[in-house]
């Protein structure tokens, strides 16, 4: 049986420390989708705001509890059945506040995202992010099912309190539900062990001398027929890197501290700036729009030669 959608909802935004992404709807909504017999998961719903005389967007998933019960709104200014309920740190990393007047409206045909990019706030949530990764990835579905590029997220990992920005995801949709099977794709933040302004001496560096940290995609994420020596990294990254004749670039695995966000990446050496250390590999490297900014695709051989792991950085 094919179940009408609901039609639009206006609620006013009431926040609580929800610690997810998740939202309480109006009781009446909650039975409508009920009613739907589909799993919460799939419940995605649009929040429709005017900032500033420009209409804006959210996606959020039910949580499966209605609006009213923590707070007991019906004994306060609002109705019951007219409230959502949003976490504080959500509305707020997403320009929401308290009272705000939504339109809601519950979406179909969500599809599902294979890869999720994302970028930490700072370098002080990527040490964190980083360092945590296998620990938000089987933790993430707990406080998130929908993202959509430009989406600010608050993700709770143990006492921190990191953000996280949605970038591009695929296949490429304005919003996608995430599950087990998404990857989530950190683009790192690298701080050069070497100035890119100036020399010692106030000269300034040519790119042949310049770091550019990538970070490695899962094998198969494209089919690469251009040789076993060829990389792939976005056509935004592309005029940036430190190429040399021909296209070629030499690259390396960045060990753990030298992208750690709190390390001192200061050269401590005299040593002539921007020497490749060993497992070092000269590549031909090549756009390619597929690949999303601040990420790089390499074949197995170039793995198996410089010991490289997905998600690693080189």
């Amino acid at each position: 049986m094919v179940h009408p959608r609901p039609p639009p909802f206006t609620c006013t935004v009431h926040l609580e420390d929800l610690r997810s992404c998740f939202a309480n709807l109006p009781n009446s909504l909650g039975q409508v989708i009920l009613r739907r017999n589909a799993p919460l998961q799939n419940s995605v719903i649009e929040l429709t705001w005017t900032d500033k005389k420009t209409e804006r967007h959210a996606y959020v998933t039910w949580s499966g509890s209605p609006s009213g019960l923590k707070s007991g709104l019906n004994n306060g200014r609002y109705d019951k059945g007219d409230v959502i309920e949003l976490d504080v740190a959500f509305a707020k990393a997403n320009n929401i506040s308290h009272g705000q007047l939504v339109t809601l409206k519950v979406m179909k045909d969500i599809k599902e995202a294979e890869y999720v990019n994302v970028e930490p706030a700072d370098e002080n949530d990527y040490e964190i992010v980083d360092s945590r990764q296998s620990f938000i990835e089987s933790n993430l579905l707990k406080q998130l099912l929908v993202v959509y590029s430009g989406e600010i997220v608050p993700i709770r990992v143990n006492s921190n309190l990191v953000h996280i920005s949605i970038g591009d995801l695929t296949p490429s949709s304005k919003y996608a539900k995430i599950s087990s099977n998404t990857q989530v794709i950190v683009k790192p933040i690298l701080r050069s062990s070497y100035t890119s302004t100036s020399s010692a001496n106030g000269s300034h560096l040519p790119n042949s001398v310049r770091n550019y940290g990538l970070r490695i995609l899962p094998q198969g994420f494209l089919s690469n027929d251009d040789g076993p020596y060829t990389i792939h990294v976005s056509t935004t990254d592309y005029p940036n890197l430190p190429l040399m004749h021909n296209n070629l670039a030499q690259i390396s695995k960045v060990p753990q501290p030298q992208y750690n966000a709190r390390q001192d990446h200061e050269e401590k050496n005299d040593g002539e700036a921007g020497t490749v250390g060993i497992g070092s590999l000269c590549v031909v490297v090549k756009g390619n729009a597929k690949v999303p900014t601040g990420h790089v695709y390499v074949t197995d051989v170039i793995r198996e030669n410089i010991d490289l792991e997905t998600f690693g950085i080189l």
